[in-house]
């Protein structure tokens, strides 16, 4: 799991891709709201949704490593 998205942009050099980057995360997270609240660590990020957010922005700045402001293991007993 990880937890906040702040850190994605630390290697991103461009503040014209920073903002697009910034877009088409919260397009794909459905609105303003939730993008911050995952932004700023108020909700977990799973891992389907980690691998969503590096592709964004390897479609933006392919290359670039992209971290997540912390990460740490955890389990899901809810499919048993």
């Amino acid at each position: 799991m990880a937890q906040g998205i702040a850190a994605v942009y630390k290697n991103v050099q461009y503040r014209e891709v920073r903002t697009q980057i910034r877009l088409a995360l919260t397009a794909h997270l459905g609105s303003k709201g939730t993008y911050y609240r995952y932004k700023d660590g108020e909700r977990l990020i799973n891992p389907k949704l980690q691998q969503e957010i590096i592709d964004i922005v390897h479609r933006f700045a392919p290359g670039i490593e992209v971290n997540f402001d912390k990460t740490f293991e955890d389990y899901d007993f809810t499919g048993l």
